[in-house]
C-alpha cells in the first residue's frame, strides 16, 4: 500500500533546490525516531480521542485562527491555531465532555460547549465564524451526540449513563458489552464476578473467536497470555468503555476479534462521589427443587444461613485546582449461597470390605481374588479357604476380611478417612444428597492520580488491587478437607499499574508516552493449607505405603493425600491443582506521536510488551489411582466391583508425578505503525497505514520445554523396543520419532514458528451523507495472537 503526501507552503521556508526539508517534516521525523527507536505495549492501543475540523466562514477556509479546546470538568484547556488550508487538530484528548472556542480579529467568537469525547472517539467538529467584533460571540450548546466521522472503525461506547443504568451481571462492565450489535457471550452467564475472568472473557465480537479479544485501560493491556483479563475492573472506577468490534486503525494489533478500551474514570475541579449497597434477604430465597423433594427447610439446608452483602463507592476532585486531581473507588462483596450436591460414599460396612448387600445394575456383585487367575496358589492367593484355588477365586459372600493375605492395609487405611453417607442404601447410587454453603470474599481498591505540569504535558497514574476469595464446594466435613478435591479456596489478587504521559510538542504535534505491568496471582489452598501445601496432617507416610516409595516422593506429596477414583464412587484425595500460579506482564510500554499536515493527520508509534507465566505443570505428587469392577471380576468378566478392586490393591493404572515440572514461560510481543488520516473535504475522510509486528515464540527461561518433534529420531531406549519386538517376529520399518528438546543438538529454544515480520495493511473510509448519516468501508488485514497456552505448555513428561 501506498502513502502518499502533500506538501503545504505554510509549512515550510522555500527550499533551496529539494536539498533541505521543511522545519515541521524535520520536527516530525526526529520526533518518530523517537518514538520508534525507544523501547515501547502489546498494542499500542490509544485510548484517548481527539477533535479535527475545519475553521469556515462565508467564502471559504480561514486559517491562523487561535482554536480552544477546554475540559469543562477540569478548566485545563489546550490551544491550536489553524493551519492554510483552514484545519485544526486536538488528538489525545482523555475521555471528558469539552468545550470549543474560535478567535480572529474580524470575526465573532465561536464558542461550543458539551461535546463530548469517549474513549477512542474521533470527532469531526467543523467551525464556521460570522464577521464581527471579537467582543461578539456565537454560542452553541451540543444537544447531541456527534457522529464519528474521521474513523472507519465501529463499535459501540458504553458511557457513564449505560454503566450505570444498563444492567450488569455481577456489575463486570465487559459483559454489559453484549448491548452492543455483534457481542455475544458464550459462556455461562453466572460466572461474572470479580474472580471469573475466564468465564466472564468467552466474549466475541463482531464474529471474531471467543476470547480472541483484546483488554486495556487507560491505553495498556490487561491481558494475559490467555487472553483473559487479568481483572474486571468496578464500574465506579470506570469513566466508559469502548466496545471496538471492527478496528481498522493501523495502531490496532495483536488481536483476533475486538478490543474492550476502557478509561478509567478521573478527578475534576469539583468533588463528586457515589456510593451504594445491596443486600439480599433470605426471606425472599427459595429451597431448590430436589431439596424440597427431600423435606429440607430453610434451616436444615443452611438456606437461613446465607446471605448477601455488595458494597462500593467512590470520591474524587482536586489536588490543587486546575493542576492535579484524583480518583479513588472501591467494590466489595461478602455472599454465602447454599449448593446442591449428589455424591456416592462408601458405606461402613463396605469399607471394612463386606459386600454382602451390595447390588450393582440390580444385581448382587460377586467379589474374585485377582491373584488366583492363573490357578497357581501364591502369597495372595491361598490353596483353601475364601477367596482361594478351593472357591475359584471368590470371596464367599463377598466379603473381603481384613486378614486375607490379597487384601490390601494401605487401602483398608485409605478407606477409614470416608465419611458416612446420608443414606443407607448400598446399590452403587448416589447416597450423599445435601445442600452445602459457599462462601465468597472479594475486595477492588482503585486510585488514580493525574497532574498537569502546563497545559501542554500531563501524567496520569492508575493502581488496582483486587483480592477476591471462593469456597469450590466440598462435601466433605472440613476437618478431613484432604477427601475432596474441591475442598478448597480459589484465591486471587492481581495487580494492575498504568502511567501515562502526554506532551504537546507544537501547535500541530502530540506525544504520548505509556508504561505499565500487571499481576495475577492464581492459587488454591485446601482449608487449613497454604497455596501449593497439602492439608493432610497426618501425612501421606502414615498411610502404611513402603518406604522406598514414600521416600521417593517429591517434598510436596508430605501433607497430600493420594487421589482414588472409581467407576462407581466419587472420587477421593486431593492433588495440587497446578497451585500457584502467576500471570504476569512486566513490562508493557508503548509511545504515539500524532502530526497535522494540511488536511493529513499522521500517526506513527511503537509497542513493547514482555508477558510471562510461572506455573508447575504437575500435580499429582502423592499418586493418582483408578480402580474398575474388572479387576475383582471372575472368569469370563463374572461379577467383580470397584471399591473390592481397590481394596485388593488392584488399580487399572496409576501414576506419580516425580516432581511439580515447575517453570517460568515468556513470550515477546513488539510493533510499529504509519498511519495516516486524510480528510479530502468535509464528507469524505481516508484512513490507511501500515503495522508491522513480531511476537517471539514460547520460552522457557531453563530451557525445560519440548519445541517439537523429529520423526528421524532414535534412541537407546527406542533400539532396545525394537529389538525386543524384532525378536517376536516384527519385520516393520524401523522405529525411529522422538521429542525435540530446546536448545538440544541444535533444536529452538521457542515453540512455534514466528514470522520474523507480520505486516498488516490498513485501509478505511468514511463519507458523511449528511449529519445523521455516515457509510463506512474498511478492506484490511489484521494479525490474531498466537493461542500459545490451554492452560499448559508442551514441557517433558516428569511422571
Amino acid at each position: 500500500m501506498a502513502l502518499h503526501f502533500r506538501r503545504f507552503p505554510e509549512l515550510a521556508e522555500k527550499p533551496q533546490e529539494g536539498k533541505k526539508l521543511s522545519k515541521a517534516t524535520t520536527s516530525f521525523l526526529l520526533a518518530a525516531g523517537l518514538v520508534l527507536g525507544a523501547p515501547t505495549n502489546g498494542l499500542s492501543q490509544q485510548f484517548t480521542g481527539g477533535i479535527r475540523g475545519t475553521v469556515n466562514d462565508a467564502n471559504g477556509v480561514v486559517p491562523g485562527v487561535s482554536v480552544t479546546v477546554m475540559n469543562e470538568a477540569t478548566t485545563v484547556p489546550r490551544d491550536t491555531v489553524s493551519n492554510a488550508v483552514g484545519e485544526y487538530n486536538f488528538p489525545a484528548l482523555p475521555p471528558a465532555t469539552y468545550s470549543i472556542r474560535a478567535t480572529i480579529p474580524g470575526y465573532k467568537t465561536f464558542e461550543r460547549h458539551g461535546i463530548r469525547i469517549a474513549t477512542q472517539q474521533f470527532v469531526t467538529l467543523d467551525l464556521t465564524l460570522e464577521v464581527g467584533a471579537v467582543e461578539e460571540s456565537i454560542t452553541v450548546t451540543a444537544d447531541a451526540p456527534l457522529i464519528e466521522t474521521s474513523n472507519a472503525s465501529q463499535g459501540g461506547v458504553l458511557d457513564r449513563q449505560a454503566l450505570e443504568s444498563l444492567p450488569s451481571p455481577g456489575r463486570n462492565a465487559f459483559m454489559i458489552g453484549v448491548t452492543v450489535p455483534t457481542v455475544l457471550h458464550v459462556g455461562e452467564p453466572r460466572f461474572n464476578r470479580q474472580q471469573d475472568q475466564m468465564v466472564a472473557s468467552q466474549l466475541t465480537l463482531g464474529g471474531g473467536g471467543v476470547q480472541a479479544n483484546n483488554y486495556t485501560l487507560d491505553g495498556v493491556p490487561i491481558s494475559d497470555m490467555r487472553g483473559f483479563p487479568v481483572l474486571n475492573p468496578t464500574i465506579e472506577a470506570i469513566e466508559d468503555v469502548k466496545v471496538q468490534v471492527h478496528t481498522f486503525d493501523a495502531e490496532m494489533g495483536r488481536t483476533g476479534g475486538g478490543v474492550f478500551n476502557t478509561t478509567a474514570k478521573s478527578g475534576a475541579n469539583a468533588f463528586h462521589g457515589t456510593a451504594f449497597y445491596q443486600y439480599r434477604p433470605t426471606w425472599g430465597s427459595e429451597l431448590e427443587y430436589f431439596a424440597k423433594k427431600r423435606g429440607e427447610t430453610k434451616q436444615s439446608s443452611g438456606l437461613a444461613d446465607s446471605f448477601y452483602h455488595l458494597y462500593g463507592g467512590g470520591v474524587g476532585g482536586p489536588i490543587v485546582r486546575n493542576r492535579t486531581f484524583f480518583w479513588a473507588a472501591s467494590e466489595g462483596y461478602r455472599d454465602q449461597v447454599i449448593q446442591g450436591l449428589s455424591r456416592t460414599w462408601p458405606s461402613a460396612r463396605q469399607r471394612s470390605g463386606d459386600f454382602s448387600t451390595t447390588t450393582l445394575n440390580g444385581a448382587p456383585v460377586r467379589i474374585f481374588n485377582p491373584y488366583c487367575r492363573d490357578g497357581v496358589a501364591n502369597a495372595k492367593c491361598p490353596a483353601t479357604g475364601t477367596g482361594s484355588l478351593a472357591t475359584g477365586g471368590e470371596f464367599l459372600n463377598a466379603v473381603i476380611p481384613q486378614s486375607h493375605p490379597a487384601a490390601n492395609p494401605v487401602a483398608f487405611k485409605i478407606a477409614s478417612f470416608w465419611p458416612a453417607p446420608l443414606s443407607a442404601n448400598e446399590n452403587s447410587l448416589a447416597n450423599v444428597n445435601k445442600t452445602i454453603n459457599l462462601p465468597d470474599f472479594a475486595d477492588m481498591f482503585t486510585i488514580k492520580g493525574e497532574h498537569k505540569f502546563t497545559n501542554s504535558s500531563s501524567l496520569s497514574g492508575l493502581f488496582i488491587y483486587n483480592q477476591t476469595k471462593e469456597h469450590g464446594g466440598g462435601a466433605v466435613p472440613d476437618d478431613i478437607s484432604f477427601m475432596e478435591q474441591a475442598a478448597n479456596w480459589l484465591i486471587r489478587h492481581p495487580k494492575v499499574f498504568v502511567l501515562n504521559n502526554t506532551n504537546v510538542l507544537s501547535d500541530t504535534m502530540v506525544a504520548s508516552f505509556r508504561y505499565g505491568f500487571t499481576v495475577f496471582p492464581d492459587g488454591r489452598n485446601c482449608r487449613g493449607g497454604s497455596v501449593g501445601q497439602g492439608c493432610f496432617a497426618d501425612g501421606i507416610s502414615s498411610l502404611g505405603f513402603n518406604s522406598s516409595f514414600v521416600n521417593a516422593l517429591d517434598a510436596t506429596a508430605k501433607n497430600l493425600f493420594p487421589s482414588v477414583s472409581f467407576q462407581n464412587f466419587s472420587a477421593a484425595g486431593q492433588n495440587l491443582n497446578t497451585a500457584p500460579i502467576e500471570w504476569k506482564s512486566p513490562v508493557t510500554l508503548n509511545a504515539a506521536l500524532s502530526k497535522l499536515i494540511g488536511t493529513h493527520t499522521l500517526k506513527v508509534g511503537g509497542d513493547y510488551r514482555q508477558m510471562q507465566l510461572t506455573t508447575t505443570l504437575l500435580n499429582n505428587t502423592a499418586g493418582s489411582f483408578t480402580f474398575q469392577n474388572l479387576f475383582s471380576a471372575g472368569p469370563g468378566r463374572v461379577g467383580g466391583y470397584d471399591f473390592a478392586s481397590f481394596l485388593l490393591g488392584a488399580p487399572t493404572s496409576g501414576s506419580v508425578d516425580f516432581n511439580r515440572g515447575g517453570g517460568v514461560y515468556s513470550i515477546k510481543y513488539g510493533g510499529a505503525y504509519v498511519q495516516d488520516d486524510w480528510r479530502l473535504n468535509q464528507k469524505f475522510t481516508l484512513n490507511y497505514g501500515l503495522r508491522f509486528e513480531h511476537e517471539s515464540g514460547l520460552r522457557e527461561r531453563d530451557n525445560n520445554i519440548t519445541v517439537g518433534f523429529d520423526p528421524n529420531a532414535t534412541s537407546p531406549e527406542l533400539q532396545a523396543i525394537e529389538a525386543a519386538i524384532r525378536r517376536n517376529g516384527y519385520t516393520g520399518p524401523a522405529l525411529k520419532g522422538g521429542l525435540m528438546f530446546a536448545g538440544v543438538n541444535g533444536a529452538n529454544d521457542y515453540q512455534g514458528n514466528p514470522p520474523g515480520v507480520k505486516i498488516s495493511p490498513r485501509f478505511g473510509s468514511t463519507w458523511a451523507l449528511n449529519p445523521n448519516t455516515v457509510v463506512r468501508t474498511a478492506p484490511s488485514a489484521s494479525c490474531a495472537r498466537p493461542r500459545w497456552l490451554n492452560q499448559r505448555p508442551k514441557a517433558p513428561s516428569q511422571s
